[in-house]
């Protein structure tokens, strides 16, 4: 982990200096910011699944910590007082994230820590100490008992059997190993305590983590991560970590001793350089470290888009106000401050959103034609938002993430979030940068202001090839994958395409009441697709896009990789639809058809399973007449004439009233009530209807893939009110038809 070797100062500082300087603090700093790796980067627990996780570890025919690899190994007691223990035998994806999750890291972070460590992820062969990497750029890694030099030497020259595995980030082998450490889950639970807590517990600040000693000498601790905490070591003779061993603040400064001034840029940056402080080895192992995470996942020192949002013209509006970020005054100059501001529908709440080749964006005003800009290219808490000319610089490009119930923008110079000065929501309040902290000043949604590329419908997606996407055997259940199969009539080929606020769209199977997916949030090429309950996620959101020759694209929001069907076998039954890179092909290509009819045109009457009917309430006439479930009766309230639309949708027309069923508002929240109302063609009143395997059939939404629903599932109390509700299969929501 850490090598006592230490060069001068002036070299370990400018060479650090000269690999981290993305972007300057200053027209007068001569080095700019170290800045390793972003807070919103290393903070970000949900990056991988277990799953992507051995997925992406299989990618590598030479590491050892496959699928097949078993770790049951505990998690320490020291760590939290033995309340925390991982216990029984599970893979490498599910080990790694656990331990994530608990020290709060990136499970990135961790796959990237064993490789800079000892290789462990791309290194050929085994993981045994007999297959030694060769050392680094040169160096001699020194073996203490003389048997020569060896990469992985410190952690595995005395290693038991198992190899580097069972100290696979060198956790307690400054020079030696410590048998009480061996074991992979010991190992990263010890490299992820390091990472996340040594320097809080050197202040005293964590409860719980007391009585255990990290067992390296030669630890730097740099504060806590937030701003003020000095450089701390458990011993100041061999804390070389910043010249003259003075004090730092992270988000301070310090100058060499060449007169050079230089900035640690974020707390998880200070980690890193806690982690391996600045030795001969730290120049090394802090490269390989941003090299091997850029190639793997994207430039660490900055936070990566984890959505995909098509260019096109937005409105971004405050989750905690409701109110747009706006031109103050629609002013068209450059400097121009930007604030929150009631909606107006004007130009100066209009912004074009442009994606670049690496997942950034700008954004631009569409009215005065200048891009969202932070003042000065600044990096610190506080720094106005403003409207400039557009000049390419990191000033000007945007992160966008999905955080909690709406999306947060991070500017790529400092990783500080969008954010409403002292989370106002009253007119005229100023924008800035800040620490991001996922409160309602940061969190925004975006609205598109785009037309809508594909009508509500129940479509059959059809491929190049004629096939249909397709449930593969019929099924219902969540997880169940994706393929293309001969266009056969079954509501398993049905789909609604449900357009979101966003401009994205969520595609449901109303038969199963779930959704298109691609498997565990993926993004990596070759991801396959199933169907999954509704959870919000990217992984269920797509841009649909219309190309010139009358095909449709889908896009997803998580990579922004295309549906796709794998290996362009268009036309054979039963291959798998995944995602890929977009490419073009015939495999990107779909066509959509209107679904075949499911319910023949007449007039029913709607039943649950207890046999009350669907009915409104008092026999009204008048618009907005709550619907209800009532004894079977045979009158006028509760008949409804099933009228297919061209679409493959129905509208459910009361003769007596004339009005339709509706869902109040149009509204997309689960437990909305439903009425009758006069007809207006929108989607609160059209309705995809599915058969279930016991004859009964299930109404849903298409507004929302919501689907009509007794309230609390009491389905045999007159006067109950019907509502739209999450999918779930009971009876609440199955309904027979009668002539």
């Amino acid at each position: 982990m850490k090598i006592k070797i230490f060069l001068g100062i002036a070299a370990i500082s400018s060479v650090i200096a000269i690999l981290f300087t993305p972007h300057l603090a200053s027209a007068a700093t001569n080095y700019g910011n170290i800045n390793i790796i972003n807070d919103a980067v290393m903070n970000n627990t949900s990056s991988m699944t277990p799953a992507q996780i051995n997925s992406f570890l299989n990618e590598f025919t030479g590491t050892c910590l496959g699928t097949n690899s078993a770790f049951s190994t505990p998690d320490p007691q020291g760590y939290a007082n033995g309340a925390y223990q991982y216990g029984g035998s599970v893979d490498a994806g599910t080990a790694l994230r656990n331990i994530a999750v608990r020290y709060g890291l990136s499970p990135q972070v961790l796959l990237v820590t064993l490789e800079k460590e000892q290789g462990l992820i791309s290194r050929n062969g085994s993981c045994a100490y007999a297959n030694p990497s060769p050392a680094p750029e040169g160096e001699s890694c020194g073996n203490p008992n003389g048997t020569g030099p060896n990469y992985c030497s410190f952690a595995c020259q005395n290693s038991p059997v198992g190899g580097c595995v069972t100290v696979a980030v060198g956790y307690g082998c400054p020079g030696y190993c410590r048998s009480d450490f061996n074991g992979f889950s010991k190992q990263m639970s010890g490299g992820a305590w390091i990472l996340r807590f040594a320097e809080a517990r050197a202040y005293g600040q964590l409860t719980g983590y007391t009585g255990f000693d990290p067992g390296d000498e030669y630890a730097c601790y740099v504060g806590p991560m937030t701003a003020g905490y000095r450089q701390r070591s458990n011993s100041p003779s061999n804390c070389k970590g910043f010249p003259g061993n003075q004090s730092i603040y992270y988000d301070g400064s310090y100058t060499d001793v060449d007169g050079n001034t230089m900035y640690v840029a974020n707390g998880s940056t200070a980690s890193m350089l806690n982690y391996t402080p600045f030795y001969a080895r730290s120049y090394t192992d802090t490269k390989l470290f941003h090299t091997s995470f850029t190639k793997w996942f994207g430039n660490p020192a900055y936070p990566s888009s984890n959505i995909f949002m098509p260019d096109g013209t937005y409105n971004i509006r405050g989750i905690g106000s409701g109110k747009s970020i706006d031109v103050s005054n629609n002013s068209s100059s450059s400097g121009a401050s930007l604030q929150l501001y009631s909606n107006n529908g004007t130009g100066a709440q209009e912004w074009v959103l442009k994606r670049d080749t690496e997942g950034y964006y700008t954004i631009q005003n569409k009215s005065s034609g200048k891009y969202m800009d932070v003042a000065a290219a600044g990096i610190q808490t506080g720094t106005r938002i403003q409207i400039w000319d557009g000049n390419a610089s990191c000033a000007q490009k945007w992160a966008i993430q999905k955080v909690g119930n709406g999306y947060t923008f991070y500017n790529t110079c400092s990783g500080l979030a969008l954010d409403v000065n002292g989370g106002s929501t009253a007119n005229g309040a100023p924008l800035q940068i800040y620490t991001p902290n996922s409160t309602p000043a940061q969190q925004w949604n975006i609205v598109s202001l785009e037309p809508s590329s594909v009508s509500t419908g129940l479509y059959n997606l059809l491929s190049s090839g004629g096939t249909a996407l397709d449930v593969s055997g019929g099924s219902t259940a969540g997880g169940t994958p994706l393929q293309v199969f001969s266009v056969n009539g079954t509501e398993s080929q049905a789909w609604i395409a449900i357009r979101l606020t966003n401009g994205l769209y969520k595609i449901l199977n109303p038969k199963s009441g779930k959704y298109l997916d691609v498997v565990g949030a993926g993004t990596s090429v070759g991801t396959k697709t199933q169907i999954w309950n509704d959870t919000g996620s990217c992984a269920q959101e797509w841009a649909i896009n219309l190309s010139s020759d009358g095909t449709y694209g889908f896009t997803s929001s998580c990579s922004g990789l295309s549906l796709d069907v794998y290996n362009g076998a268009v036309s054979t039954n039963g291959t798998p639809v995944q995602i890929y890179t977009n490419n073009g092909t015939s495999a990107q290509k779909w066509t959509l058809r209107a679904a075949a009819r499911t319910v023949a045109d007449n007039t029913y009457s709607l039943l649950t399973s207890a046999g009350k009917a669907l009915d409104i309430a008092n026999g009204s006439i008048k618009s907005g007449t709550p619907t209800q479930i009532y004894a079977n009766n045979g009158t006028g309230a509760q008949n409804w004439m099933f009228k297919r639309q061209s679409d493959g949708l129905y509208q459910l027309l009361n003769p007596q009233s004339g009005k339709y069923l509706d869902v109040i508002a149009g509204s997309t929240t689960q437990g909305a009530k439903t009425q009758i109302w006069d007809g207006n063609s929108s989607c609160a009143q059209e309705w995809a209807i599915a058969s279930n395997n016991d004859g009964t059939y299930s109404i849903t939404s298409s507004c929302s893939g919501l689907k009509l629903d007794v309230s609390n599932g009491a389905v045999s109390t007159n006067g109950t009110a019907t509502q739209i509700y999450t999918s779930n299969g009971t009876g609440a929501q199955s309904w027979m038809l009668a002539l």
